[in-house]
């Protein structure tokens, strides 16, 4: 369900898609994808928090994506994008209401295990959200 929102709010902005097009994937990217692409996952919930009247019904998630590219600078370019399209992001995306992301750390790498080497920047998300 989260992974759909998410989904949903990546593939519907338009600076990302400008870059990546469709190319947004749940988990790990499509054998054989071109680049440069994102690939978003979701931990189980980690924590239930209360909300102003005391009732637990909001929920924390951790969501990290990973912008891949053949080069670094695009690796940040479409990071930054992504970056733009959830933080501090606030709504009802595919009947999930997100009460608040916030950006919980991020870091950038590279894959030199495959041909072409591939870059990537990585950002996690908190996701408070309504159960």
């Amino acid at each position: 369900m989260l992974a759909d929102a998410i989904f949903q709010r990546l593939s519907g902005y338009a600076g990302l898609s400008a870059l990546v097009g469709s190319r947004i994937y749940p988990s790990r990217a499509a054998d054989g994808a071109g680049t440069p692409y994102v690939v978003h996952s979701e931990a189980a919930p980690i924590d239930q928090v209360p909300d102003l009247d005391g009732v637990g019904d909001l929920v924390e998630v951790r969501v990290q994506v990973d912008a891949w590219a053949e080069t670094a600078i695009t690796a940040r370019q479409v990071g930054d994008q992504v970056r733009a399209a959830l933080d501090d992001f606030t709504g009802t995306v595919g009947g999930v209401a997100i009460a608040h992301v916030t950006i919980a750390g991020g870091f950038d790498d590279y894959d030199a295990d495959v041909s072409p080497i591939l870059y990537r920047r990585t950002t996690d998300f908190t996701v408070t959200m309504n159960v």
